[in-house]
């Protein structure tokens, strides 16, 4: 994502996707530059951030670290953050709780996460530029709003919600704009699909394998078929649904999506957990309030 480009190269020779960009920015010093200065995001053919994930799965840009499998365990016992789930409607818990779990695994169990040791070279006055939520886990943490949750992947904002028509809508902020980029028929389904973000997220960030970059270019899913809408105004949509079906639609999404995500469509929440969670030791998992 955009804090962690560093951590990643264009391939040699490699192109972006047809209509994709790389935009520069004027980034503040937490985004890994010291005094600040420019940083790239990457656009895709709807000029909207595009994910950095959609590069590697395509073989055009590479991690600059090895991956690591499997996670080493953690050195020492990790402490519960104080977290009270109960804040959140039943039909969000799940996605705070995950949202938690999985990203003291990304920021290696320690916190806060900005501190001296880890970027020494953060002028000691910094601490006014950041939240409370990003100065402990380098993130915005989930928040109820208006009965919408909203929570950061990668400095990038992500909202979900159950809209008029009674979808579960999962939207991302894109330069102060809210773009509704997903849409579910279950909620089961947009559980998994923001479980599936979450994780992934996480895995990138400690060198973990990508369980979806495996599913976009095997594409092992069975019994799922995407139909394109001609009429629709977002390049590259596509409805998800059951192959044969005349039913209504599981789900809306870029294609790239639906292809990396659909086989998450055959497994339960925990099971995709359990799936999402390979070659991590379960000391890393966190039991929360």
């Amino acid at each position: 994502m955009i804090r962690e480009f560093s951590r990643f190269e264009l391939a040699s020779g490699g192109g972006l996707p047809r209509g994709w960009q790389i935009e520069s920015f004027v980034v503040a010093p937490w985004f890994g530059q010291p005094g600040g200065g420019t940083a790239y995001r990457l656009l895709d053919q709807n000029n909207h951030t595009g994910p950095l994930l959609r590069l590697i799965d395509a073989g055009l840009a590479r991690s600059t670290h090895a991956e690591i499998t499997p996670l080493p365990v953690p050195p020492d016992h990790i402490a519960a953050p104080m977290v009270d789930l109960r804040a959140y409607p039943e039909p969000y818990r799940p996605v705070a709780r995950a949202w938690f779990q999985w990203r003291i695994i990304a920021i290696e169990g320690r916190q806060p996460f900005f501190d001296a040791k880890r970027f020494p070279w953060l002028p000691a006055d910094f601490g006014p530029l950041l939240t409370a939520s990003e100065r402990l886990w380098g993130e915005e943490q989930p928040l109820v709003t208006d009965g919408m949750l909203t929570f950061s992947l990668g400095g990038i904002e992500f909202g979900f919600f159950l809209n008029t028509d009674d979808k579960w809508v999962v939207q991302q902020r894109d330069r102060n704009i809210w773009h509704q980029n997903w849409g579910f028929l279950l909620l089961d389904d947009a559980q998994k699909f923001l479980l599936f973000l979450i994780a992934e997220e996480a895995r990138a960030l400690r060198g973990l394998p990508n369980i979806g970059t495996s599913w976009y270019r095997d594409k092992p899913a069975c019994g799922i078929e995407s139909v394109r809408y001609q009429q629709d105004s977002r390049a590259g949509a596509v409805y998800i649904r059951a192959a044969g079906s005349k039913s209504e639609y599981l789900a809306w999404m870029d294609e790239w999506d639906a292809t990396r995500f659909a086989p998450a469509f055959g497994y339960s929440y925990n099971e995709l957990h359990t799936v999402l969670s390979q070659d991590i030791p379960p000391a890393w998992f966190v039991e929360l309030g």
